[in-house]
């Protein structure tokens, strides 16, 4: 039944699910003709009246994506408390191939690694929190963001800084190859050096750690996501 697939997915359902649930073309003009229904995107339904919900606004915006699309950045740290408010844009990221994806009011991001990007269970379609954090510190233009957002992430017990190196080292985007030794980040020094360290020096920094150093993969920001 489609109310089934709808009641999954926050009352939301694209054109194709509610012909393969038994609902004709005629069914669906029907209904939101009535206003019982009303389109959101082109092909994309809230299956009820009234204001939208931002839950329902999210499954919209993945499901427009298509397959393999997830919500990230932003959108995602959202979703798993990272964040304080919503988001006043939506960031969907699709495979690096779908370069037929637009969607209004929509950043939509292309990854080569999207098919494994994604969390397994969490609804809507969203990244892993390593990946959602990983995008935002590559993302992020000063240092200080970076970190921030790791340190968040690692604050609330989201995830930890071992996940975030073996989600970083996955994407395989090293300079050069070489390893680097770099001090770390603290207020105290004010030290600035590539992004990717500052994972390694959460754990160090909130010891107390100043004088340390740490051994860990300098990763470049690239202009598309990993």
């Amino acid at each position: 039944m489609w109310r089934d697939v709808a009641r999954q997915q926050a009352g939301v359902l694209t054109r194709a699910q509610a012909v393969a649930a038994g609902l004709s073309q005629d069914a669906i003009r029907a209904n939101v003709r009535a206003g019982r229904w009303r389109r959101i995107y082109r092909g994309i339904y809230a299956t009820f009246s009234g204001p939208l919900p931002r839950r329902s606004q999210l499954w919209a915006a993945a499901l427009k994506a298509g397959d393999g699309a997830l919500l990230s950045h932003e959108t995602a740290a959202e979703l798993v408390g990272l964040t304080d408010e919503p988001g006043r844009t939506v960031h969907v990221t699709v495979p690096a191939d779908r370069s037929d994806v637009r969607i209004p009011g929509v950043v939509v991001h292309r990854s080569r690694r999207a098919a494994v990007k994604g969390h397994p269970t969490r609804t809507p379609p969203q990244t892993r929190v390593e990946e959602t954090v990983l995008d935002l510190a590559q993302s992020a233009r000063h240092l200080n963001d970076a970190l921030g957002w790791i340190t968040r992430a690692i604050g609330a017990r989201l995830t930890t800084s071992d996940r975030l190196m073996a989600s970083l080292r996955g994407r395989q985007r090293c300079v050069g190859g070489d390893r680097c030794t770099r001090p770390l980040p603290t207020p105290a020094t004010g030290v600035t050096h590539c992004w990717s360290c500052s994972i390694c020096a959460k754990s160090s920094v909130r010891m107390g750690c100043p004088g340390a150093t740490v051994r860990c993969d300098a990763i470049a920001p690239a202009a598309t996501t990993m």
